[in-house]
């Protein structure tokens, strides 16, 4: 009877302590959220490894069917078109300047996060841009009445003329 007790005692401690990891694990995907980097100064700086961070985005577009090498990566701000409201975006490049990728970052007090938890509705924030081609090819996002577009043109909709072949590209990603 005694080891039966004690065989009892280490069970229920056993299901609490899975039961807490399982409500830390719940609690950390509902707010799930990567700080990217930080305002230092007049400037921002990286918290993360942003080699591993260009490698592992290189590895997921691969994984996809696309073949890209990113030589620089950096903390953006522009202002959306439309609303004229000022985001901040995570921007690589690759060597030649014609591939660009950019994943929307929010600027949280001093820091800059992503928001990586998928949403049943939206999930623009998720979203990873890649604009390809030269020139004025480059992220922008649309905004009116709070609904949020990625395009790689300052012109909402398609640019190209029928039978001519566009000069950006435009691909959306979720990893």
């Amino acid at each position: 009877m005694k080891n039966l007790n004690f065989f009892t005692g280490r069970m229920i401690k056993l299901i609490i302590s899975t039961l807490f990891i399982c409500l830390g694990f719940y609690a950390n995907a509902q707010n799930s959220s990567t700080t990217i980097g930080r305002v230092k100064g007049d400037s921002f700086e990286f918290v993360i490894d942003t080699v591993a961070y260009k490698n592992y985005v290189s590895r997921q577009l691969l994984d996809s069917g696309y073949d890209f090498i990113f030589d620089k990566i950096e903390i953006k701000t522009q202002l959306t078109l439309g609303s004229q409201r000022e985001f901040f975006y995570l921007l690589l490049i690759s060597k030649d300047k014609k591939i660009k990728v950019a994943r929307w970052i929010i600027k949280q007090g001093n820091n800059f996060i992503t928001n990586d938890e998928l949403g049943e509705d939206d999930v623009f924030e998720q979203l990873y841009l890649t604009c390809v081609g030269s020139g004025s090819c480059s992220p922008q996002v649309f905004e009116d009445n709070n609904i949020r577009m990625w395009g790689c043109s300052d012109v909402v909709g398609c640019s190209a003329s029928e039978g001519q072949r566009p000069k950006c590209i435009t691909i959306q990603s979720i990893f």
